[in-house]
């Protein structure tokens, strides 16, 4: 594989593949992701939260098989460009073997852990999911092979046809009777689908063509990735042994309703957010390093224009939304949604950092972001969240929150950016909310005066006023940052002369 030059690559050169691979990416994942929603959505009405909440836990478990075993292969594979193939087919050769033999333990202990999560049941699923992840485990470095080619519209192609492949598969089998297990089959083909269009879409040699073993390369893998492990794996149980703790505290039934809300507040922060952050990652990697640090400031407000007010907005419009969607089975998740939607501001804002940090080779301080959000979610679960499941959203909320004062510290600390610096920026696009919110529930008092009995009526009225009250915020408190946006935007796409 080719090597960058010595310099990194042009700057106007990365800001193009950069726009342009967010533009894929975010555009991707938004009508997928809306597929999945929808699919979900429908989901419900065939499914009892009990099974969806034993199908969440049998996840989990088989995701934290995976994820103990990862030893931040992806991340060393993007943050060192010129890996050659040697380089990539012993990273693929620790990451397969690992995985697998992590997954023969989680098999094996699987009846033993079921009860320990509040799920004694969640064993008929396991053996599917692990399988599922087990396919996933063998795509995972061809996939990052794209993201290091930069080749996001492939990318954006084969993950939207693997959501599309998912949902008509697991309503279909659900619309049949299969339960919960409707999910485990549709992960399984969506994950085969995937494996298949990226080996076809890559060179094998890029990624498993065979060498002689090399102790220096596997040290330096080992090396780097027991620490991006340790802030990798911090982020893995932050966002999803959540689930376990609730499933304990609560039983599978809450668990189902707040897996399903915590889903849905999900959707903009990795739709949207987490996609930026991994194209920025790569963009980062291939910037000079003089270019680094003032990229990632400006790409902190921007990225807020865009989070806050489907953050805010997903969080207010709950109520109505909950009303349209689901019946009394699943009551706990319009109000679990308006306080989990939290989640999805702060997270891609610190996310852009953690992901500057890894390319500037200072994993132990974005190990150290993770690790205390990790902490701290886990000691508000089983203190706060112990008084009910909407206090189990609270604190999940407060502890993502937590984590815009650390980064900031942590800023400071590594490249002496003011606190004042990180923190203003993203100001005018909190303030743009304060009208959305007053739009929505001025909008809903409205359509109650008036008699009108329709739901998905008030849904859409709710939406248009707090999407036109935002614009309008936005030209009074946040216009340079939307010239800023669209300039970006128009110098992103614009083919360069000649």
């Amino acid at each position: 594989m080719t090597a960058s030059p010595p310099g990194g690559n042009p700057p106007g050169s990365i800001r193009r593949a950069t726009v342009r691979g967010s533009f894929w990416t975010v555009l991707s994942g938004l009508f997928t992701r809306f597929l999945g929603v929808v699919g979900t959505l429908i989901l419900t009405r065939y499914l009892a939260p009990y099974e969806y909440g034993e199908v969440s836990a049998a996840t989990v478990l088989a995701m934290t098989a995976n994820q103990f075993s990862t030893l931040g292969v992806g991340t060393y594979l993007i943050t060192h460009p010129e890996a050659d193939r040697e380089v990539m087919f012993h990273a693929t050769l620790v990451h397969v073997i690992l995985g697998f033999a992590a997954f023969a333990l989680v098999l094996l202990l699987g009846h033993n852990l079921a009860p320990l999560v509040g799920a004694p049941t969640l064993v008929r699923y396991l053996p599917g999911m692990v399988l599922t992840v087990a396919i996933d485990r063998l795509a995972f470095v061809p996939e990052r092979v794209l993201v290091r080619k930069m080749e996001f519209g492939a990318l954006a192609v084969i993950r939207g046809g693997g959501e599309l492949i998912y949902t008509v598969m697991s309503l279909s089998l659900a619309v049949l009777g299969w339960g919960g297990m409707a999910i485990v089959v549709a992960n399984l083909v969506r994950s085969g689908a995937r494996l298949t269009a990226l080996v076809a879409r890559i060179h094998w040699r890029d990624w498993v063509e065979p060498h002689r073993l090399n102790r220096r390369v596997l040290r330096d893998i080992a090396a780097f990735g027991s620490v991006v492990w340790l802030g990798a794996f911090a982020v893995f149980a932050s966002r999803r042994w959540d689930n376990l703790a609730v499933s304990y505290l609560f039983g599978p039934a809450i668990l189902g309703a707040y897996n399903l809300a915590y889903n849905l507040a999900d959707v903009p922060a990795v739709q949207i957010g987490e996609q930026v952050s991994d194209v920025l990652q790569a963009a980062f990697a291939r910037s000079r390093a003089s270019d680094r640090r003032a990229a990632m400031l400006r790409s902190l407000p921007l990225l807020a224009l865009i989070m806050v007010p489907m953050a805010v907005g997903l969080g207010v419009i709950a109520p109505t939304l909950a009303q349209v969607f689901f019946d009394k089975r699943w009551a706990e998740v319009g109000p679990m949604l308006l306080v989990l939607a939290a989640i999805s501001f702060p997270r891609p804002i610190t996310g852009v950092v953690v992901a500057y940090l890894q390319v500037k080779l200072r994993p132990r301080m974005a190990a150290a972001i993770e690790i205390f959000t990790f902490v701290l979610l886990m000691a508000l679960l089983f203190t706060v969240g112990r008084m009910g499941p909407l206090w189990a959203c609270v604190a999940v909320g407060l502890a993502f929150m937590a984590r815009l004062p650390l980064t900031a510290y942590i800023l400071h600390k590594i490249d002496q950016v003011p606190a004042g610096q990180f923190l203003r920026p993203l100001v005018p696009p909190v303030l743009c909310a304060i009208p959305l919110v007053a739009a929505v529930l001025g909008t809903r008092s409205g359509i109650q005066a008036l008699g009108i009995h329709s739901h998905l009526l008030g849904l859409f009225a709710e939406i248009a006023a707090g999407g036109l009250a935002y614009l309008v915020a936005v030209l009074v408190f946040a216009r340079g940052l939307a010239k800023d946006l669209l300039s970006l935007l128009h110098g992103g796409f614009r083919r360069p002369a000649g």
